[in-house]
């Protein structure tokens, strides 16, 4: 019997656990993905996709602290000191590049076309970069 309501118990907080991860508990960023219909937001460590029916999931293994920006058939976001990028169909991630020498990277946009620029609060830094050089 013990184990019983130990297995049931473990369930439930199972259960609990996935549906609070998939909440704006700690919403830094949204972005919006026209070829999907959906908005991104950077949660935390995770990015969420919120579907035009208002149903929130985990954009693949996605990860944003810090910035989202859609340009293209990517989005891209920071982690830390790491720009990352991903294709907006696949959710597969394309390209990681740490920003040598980042202390606080607190921000990020793009020029529309190909350029990705990310804002350093610490050094008071912005860095450029084209998106065609990062794979």
């Amino acid at each position: 019997m013990y184990l019983k309501h130990l297995s049931c118990s473990l369930f439930i907080l199972f259960v609990l656990a996935n549906s609070f991860a998939q909440t704006y508990q700690s919403a830094e960023s949204v972005a919006y993905d026209p070829s999907q219909n959906r908005f991104l937001i950077s949660n935390g460590n995770n990015i969420l996709a919120r579907a035009s029916d208002g149903t929130l999931s985990f954009f693949g293994n996605g990860s944003s602290s810090h910035g989202l920006d859609v340009l293209g058939d990517h989005v891209f976001g920071l982690s830390g000191n790491v720009l990352r990028g991903y294709n907006l169909v696949t959710e597969e991630e394309v390209m990681s590049i740490t920003l040598t020498g980042a202390a606080f990277m607190n921000g990020r946009t793009s020029d529309g076309v190909e350029n990705l620029y990310a804002a350093d609060f610490s050094s008071q830094t912005i860095y450029k970069k084209d998106r065609q050089t990062l794979g």
